[in-house]
């Protein structure tokens, strides 16, 4: 009987065929499991195992999973990037409701008002502004709109105007009857 010792559990090693094994489970002050592992070793290969050199590369042979690089989060910044792409200029954005015809609809509107333009825009900084373009970003993600609406402006041949009357482009949610009452309050 040998005792080699603690190994983390997704080592590898407990696989060895070369071993019969019988672990004991405790965890380490952070709580992750490691195995107290005792076997008793097949005499055919008795150099190779005891040799810490040999044990010692193969669990260094051992394939170490890849972790996947997250892609970056859509926020705020990259709201305001896309709308410089599509229109050369940083657009005001806010939810407006519509009530019409016995149906109620969100959309989010894109307004000509812009930064250093000469109407009075409504955020008192550029980090106003992107902290206003974070929030809407977190509401459409909370209500997955978020890839609808990158795309509506993406294909919208539409752009924001000044004039009487002003334009917006107003980029359609797709939400149930449901999550509107939740958003805008129960319609009577």
């Amino acid at each position: 009987l040998l005792c080699l010792g603690l190994l983390q559990e997704s080592s590898g090693f407990l696989n060895t065929p070369a071993f019969a094994t019988s672990k004991a489970t405790s965890l380490t002050t952070d709580g992750s499991p490691l195995l107290l592992l005792y076997a008793v070793i097949d005499d055919d290969d008795d150099d190779e195992l005891l040799d810490m050199a040999a044990f010692a590369a193969r669990r260094n042979n051992q394939q170490v999973p890849e972790e996947k690089e997250e892609e970056p989060d859509f926020d705020g910044y990259a709201f305001r990037d896309l709308l410089m792409a599509k229109w050369g200029e940083c657009y005001d954005v806010d939810f407006n409701h519509v009530d019409a015809f016995g149906f109620r609809e969100i959309y989010l509107n894109i307004y000509p008002f812009k930064m250093g333009g000469r109407n009075k825009w409504r955020h008192a900084s550029e980090l106003d502004y992107l902290c206003h373009l974070q929030a809407i970003v977190e509401i459409l993600e909370k209500y997955e709109q978020l890839d609808h609406v990158i795309y509506q402006i993406q294909e919208t041949s539409k752009k924001p105007k000044m004039g009487a009357p002003i334009k917006a482009v107003p980029l359609r949610l797709e939400l149930t009857k449901d999550e509107i009452d939740k958003i805008t309050g129960k319609w009577s």
